[in-house]
């Protein structure tokens, strides 16, 4: 989803196989500047070749507190740090999580 210049990438509960079928694509542009992580933050999403085409500065990380998979997983969390996003937003942790923008700027807000 494109908003005047800012970028939103929602993949639900996209697979690394998903991701690689959707970098295959001439008609998927995945680049964006806050990217939802797909399934749950689990280490069989957000794969770091998918991430490096993203090119998040934002992730968006829907979980649940001490669930029984144990998401989100740290390897998909240092995947996100080392492709350079600047905040990981986590459901977890911060509850509710909102983003509005202008298409210039974005505001975030927190339930926590």
């Amino acid at each position: 989803m494109t908003y005047s210049n800012e970028k939103f990438l929602f993949t639900d509960d996209a697979s690394s196989k998903a991701e690689a079928d959707m970098l295959s694509s001439s008609a998927v542009n995945v680049e964006a500047n806050v990217y939802k992580a797909g399934h749950h933050g689990s280490k069989t999403s957000s794969s770091a070749q998918f991430l490096k085409m993203v090119h998040p500065e934002y992730a968006v990380i829907s979980v649940g507190a001490h669930n029984k998979y144990h998401h989100s997983n740290i390897e998909t969390l240092q995947r996100l740090q080392r492709v350079g996003v600047k905040k990981i937003y986590r459901t977890d942790d911060s509850g509710t999580i909102t983003v509005e923008t202008d298409g210039h700027k974005l505001e975030w807000k927190t339930e926590k």
